[in-house]
């Protein structure tokens, strides 16, 4: 199993335990290079064999391998670190489900590009200049960024009703200003106040015992009998909601 979790705000060992997401039964540990730091729960890149593995410092090093067999630590990501009750939380369901913890991390990191940096798009804000020759549809453009607003090309067309290419235009003519913005996040904030289905009254009954264990934040395995389309998921989708209300 992994080992005891470190709460410390940083590591001065010189040495750190890493998890990495792999099906093995411990962390490894690593050296620290001169001038890095490193935190509980920070996202480090360190080699593994003759490749590199994203995995996360764990607490301080066990010392169980020479300092000077270490692999020192490649890279400290730029993310925020791992929070220690989700550090936690991977070490209980390693040994609630008889799990390398390694294989639980993969499943708390595997989401694609979140430990990237954000993807950026370019936007357009309205600048001080402005084009010698000024049509209808340019002036149309200007008036909609008049309020400030950063938009992409294609909003700003949209918004005030002329082409691509006029916004263009006055890219090209140094009226409007480039603004990088990140990219938009592929799904909306999740509203547990948002009305769902009618359950039926077995529906509800599981719903409500599923919510009295949220609300008295007690663990409980819990087994939901039924078909396939019986709406099983509409009932856990009560205890989430439930869960989200309470942050």
């Amino acid at each position: 199993m992994a080992s005891e979790i470190s709460t410390e705000d940083e590591i001065v060992s010189g040495t750190v335990s890493v998890l990495l997401p792999l099906a093995l039964p411990r962390p490894y540990d690593y050296k620290v290079p001169a001038g890095v730091q490193v935190r509980p729960g920070s996202y480090v890149i360190v080699p593994l064999g003759p490749q590199e593995v994203i995995g996360v410092v764990w607490g301080e090093g066990t010392g169980e391998v020479g300092h000077n067999r270490l692999r020192p630590v490649t890279e400290v990501l730029d993310v925020p670190p791992m929070p220690e009750v989700l550090r936690r939380f991977v070490d209980w369901v390693a040994g609630y489900t008889v799990s390398p913890p390694g294989s639980v991390l993969r499943l708390a990191i595997r989401a694609p590009g979140a430990l990237e940096a954000p993807r950026m798009r370019t936007a357009y804000r309205l600048g001080a200049a402005r084009p010698s020759r000024m049509t209808p549809a340019r002036a149309r453009a200007v008036e909609v960024a008049e309020d400030g607003f950063a938009r992409t090309v294609r909003e700003l067309a949209e918004e005030a009703g002329v082409s691509d290419g006029v916004v263009r235009g006055l890219v090209d003519a140094g009226a409007l200003l480039p603004v990088d913005l990140p990219t938009e996040a592929s799904f909306p904030e999740p509203r547990p106040d948002m009305p769902g289905v009618a359950l039926s009254p077995e529906q509800a009954e599981a719903a409500g015992l599923l919510r009295g264990h949220v609300e008295a934040r007690r663990f409980a395995a819990v087994l939901l009998d039924g078909v396939t389309g019986s709406g099983k998921t509409e009932v856990y989708f009560e205890a989430v909601a439930a869960a989200l209300s309470r942050g």
